[in-house]
């Protein structure tokens, strides 16, 4: 039950991820428009594109591919995407590069 209420709660816009229509912008384009990692800090929280957020308890980290990953597969000037549920925490980050 309380995972379906996560799932319910989570709200699904892929926060940082800058999705643009498909064929506006070539893939190099939008890479650069990417967040950047920029480091794990303590008490669950992450620095990316100079701003802190707050890693949800049960956080998830994936490759490109949606390989699980783990936090120090992470490396700083990382190129990565995030979800942020409806309370601002990360529950997904992926290693885009």
């Amino acid at each position: 039950m309380k995972r379906i209420l996560l799932l319910s709660g989570v709200a699904v816009l892929l926060v940082l991820l800058n999705i643009t229509t498909a064929g506006a912008q070539s893939s190099d384009a939008q890479s650069e428009k990417m967040p950047v990692f920029e480091r794990f800090l303590e008490n669950n929280k992450v620095v990316i594109d100079d701003a802190v957020f707050r890693l949800a308890e049960n956080a998830r980290f994936f490759d490109a591919y949606n390989t699980p990953l783990q936090p120090s597969d992470f490396h700083e000037d990382q190129r990565v995407g995030v979800m942020i549920d409806n309370s601002g925490e990360i529950v997904m980050m992926w290693k885009i590069e």
